[in-house]
C-alpha cells in the first residue's frame, strides 16, 4: 500500500507523509466526525515562488480545488471506503499533521519547512487504513536566519514570544 501511495503521490506532484489519529490525538482533541480513522495521509503542494507583493498562492487556481482534487483522486485511487479530505475546511491542523508525518520541521518562521521549503500547501486524507508513521523530521533551523532577515515587518524576530 505504501508503494502504491508513494506513486500516486509523486504523480501528482506531491510529498506525503504519514501519522496516526492516536498519535495525532495526543497533541491537540480529533474532532469526534473523524472518529473512524486510523491514520492521516499529509500531502503538501509546492506553490509557485516569486517577488509579488500578493501572496504567491493567490495568483494561481485556487490551491484548495487543485489540493483537494488530486488528494480526492489519491483517495479513488486506492478504493478507499471511508475517508476525508480536508483542505482548510476543518479543524484538523495542518502544521501539526506536516510535523508529525515527518514532511517538515517548524520554522523559526512558524511555517513547515519541507524539502521544497516553506512554499507549500497542506492537505490531509484521513482513512481507515492502518498505515506505519513516516518518521519525523530530524532537522530544525540551526544558525539559518534567511527568513528573519528577509521579513519586511521584522515580525519574525522571536517567533515563539511574539506569534
Amino acid at each position: 500500500m505504501l508503494n502504491r501511495i508513494s506513486k500516486l503521490a509523486s504523480e501528482s506532484g506531491l510529498l506525503y507523509g504519514i501519522t496516526t489519529t492516536n498519535e495525532y490525538g495526543k497533541n491537540t482533541e480529533l474532532n469526534e466526525k473523524y472518529s473512524y480513522g486510523k491514520s492521516i495521509i499529509t500531502f503538501a503542494m509546492p506553490i509557485h515562488k516569486g517577488q509579488q507583493i500578493m501572496a504567491s498562492y493567490a495568483l494561481d487556481t485556487d490551491y484548495h480545488l487543485v489540493l483537494k482534487e488530486k488528494i480526492e483522486l489519491i483517495a479513488s485511487s486506492l478504493e478507499l471506503e471511508q475517508y476525508d479530505v480536508c483542505v482548510d475546511n476543518s479543524p484538523i491542523s495542518d502544521k501539526l499533521c506536516a510535523y508529525l508525518s515527518g514532511l517538515g520541521f517548524i520554522g523559526k518562521n512558524s511555517l513547515v519547512i519541507t524539502e521544497l521549503g516553506s512554499f507549500v500547501m497542506i492537505g490531509e486524507l484521513i482513512t481507515t487504513l492502518d498505515l506505519p508513521v513516516t518518521s519525523n523530521v530530524d532537522k530544525d533551523c540551526g544558525t539559518c536566519t534567511k527568513c528573519i532577515e528577509a521579513c519586511p515587518s521584522n515580525a519574525i524576530g522571536d517567533v515563539y514570544n511574539k506569534c
